[in-house]
């Protein structure tokens, strides 16, 4: 399964960030996602720190990026064209509140795919970012919708997206289970930390199960 390491916190610096980028490909990680938007009024910032990574990993590694809704459009607009020379996988969560209308304008102006969802827990608000056109990744949170298919089930009828659904809930500690785009399975959102965190509270209810009965 395709799965991408989500890293670069803000608090980063920008050698931090190369030295951790690069030890993760030295883990043999193949595609990374890191957090954007360290000064929301200046896409400069983090334009230079998406450079750094690029040319610290190299070309064949993916990299992904997620502004957590922290940018105006205009700004979430500057950042596309400073880093679409980098080759950016996608463009998580770029503006605020995951506007569909706003999405499906910044998604018209730059070549870099739009992806959102983690934090929409109704299968219709991801309903109105497929048909506004506003992304080009739906990606459905198992913990804000409380189950895959009851965020996404439905919502992406005859718009040429698909969901693969996830009905085992202890399973479902990702940000996000399998993201798809045109129809093919583009990379599941699970980062090390979530599955590390998975696996804890799953050993930790089993040793509680023993303990009580």
């Amino acid at each position: 399964m395709p799965a991408y390491v989500t890293f670069g916190l803000k608090q980063y610096t920008k050698e931090q960030l190369v030295e951790v980028a690069k030890s993760f490909v030295t883990q043999g990680a193949h595609r990374l996602k890191m957090v954007v938007a360290v000064e929301p009024e200046n896409p400069s910032v983090d334009a230079e720190r998406v450079q750094a990574v690029r040319e610290a990993v190299g070309e064949k590694v993916e990299l992904m990026i997620d502004a957590n809704y922290l940018f105006s459009f205009n700004r979430a607009l500057e950042l596309c064209k400073l880093v679409e020379p980098y080759r950016i996988t996608w463009f998580e969560e770029p503006v605020y509140q995951n506007d569909a209308h706003l999405l499906a304008d910044l998604r018209r102006h730059t070549s870099i795919p739009i992806a959102a969802g983690q934090n929409e827990g109704h299968r219709f608000r991801h309903r109105e970012l497929i048909v506004n056109r506003a992304v080009d990744i739906v990606q459905p949170n198992v913990c804000s919708g409380g189950r895959l298919y009851g965020s996404g089930e439905g919502s992406g009828a005859g718009a040429g997206i698909q969901f693969a659904y996830c009905q085992r809930r202890r399973l479902a500690a990702p940000q996000h289970a399998l993201a798809r785009r045109d129809g093919q399975r583009l990379a599941s959102g699970i980062s090390r930390r979530h599955v590390e965190s998975a696996a804890r509270r799953s050993t930790k209810t089993r040793r509680l199960r023993r303990m009580t009965g």
